[in-house]
């Protein structure tokens, strides 16, 4: 379905010509925090969604929940588009909290998604020198969702970590014709401890610097697709 150009500027208080070939989107990161990032020039703000559009890629706050990323995605016309997603995940098996993550697929009670292969190949190449693990993910529906019987069990299935909007980003990006890719950080390990109690400070500087890494590897990737799209 095509949208009215006017609902995209309801919807982020810009014009989507203004948007570059790649996009980055998080529930959650704050826009000041990637702007200073990625050098974010011109800041915007919509009545759903916020961010800036930097040198070659722009970035999006689309808050917490599948529904709002979905109405992220859906809300882009030009297809020619590359959006990468950032955001946390609670490690299963051998994962670590501090561990980069490519959410090589992603589950719910839908179906399985996967991402783009081709900007997967892209990031993994840029990346080569930096410990990433890739492995399924499954998207819970809500964060109490994910009880330790249930969390066991997808384990067991093969999962390796868990979240919320994945699965569903990943359908929508291809619904669009999108070319979608999800990176995950681990920060807590729901079946050792769960990510409502207090990080040590090792904990803490693991992810903090997990996502100093991931953001100049995202950066040199949407460069690199801009310049080849």
């Amino acid at each position: 379905m095509r949208y009215p150009d006017t609902l995209f500027s309801f919807l982020y208080g810009i014009d989507e010509a203004r948007f570059p070939r790649c996009i980055i989107i998080s529930p959650f990161l704050p826009v000041k925090t990637m702007a200073q990032q990625f050098g974010g020039g011109c800041a915007f703000k919509g009545n759903l969604f916020e961010g800036c559009i930097g040198d070659g890629l722009a970035y999006v706050r689309t808050g917490i929940g599948a529904s709002l990323v979905r109405d992220a995605l859906l809300a882009f016309q030009d297809r020619k588009r590359a959006v990468i997603f950032i955001g946390s995940a609670g490690g299963l098996g051998s994962l670590k909290i501090g561990d980069i993550f490519i959410a090589g697929e992603a589950r719910d009670w839908r179906g399985r998604y996967s991402p783009d292969a081709a900007l997967k190949e892209l990031f993994q190449s840029i990346a080569a020198d930096t410990p990433v693990s890739t492995g399924a993910v499954y998207s819970l529906e809500a964060v109490l969702d994910g009880e330790e019987v249930f969390l066991k069990a997808r384990e067991e299935e093969g999962v390796s970590a868990c979240e919320l909007e994945v699965a569903v980003f990943y359908r929508t990006a291809s619904e669009r014709g999108l070319a979608a890719l999800a990176l995950l950080y681990i920060t807590d390990l729901p079946l050792e401890r769960r990510f409502w109690e207090e990080r040590t400070e090792v904990e803490a500087a693991s992810i903090a610097g997990a996502k100093k890494k991931l953001f100049s590897i995202i950066q040199k990737t949407c460069m690199r697709f801009s310049e080849e799209h």
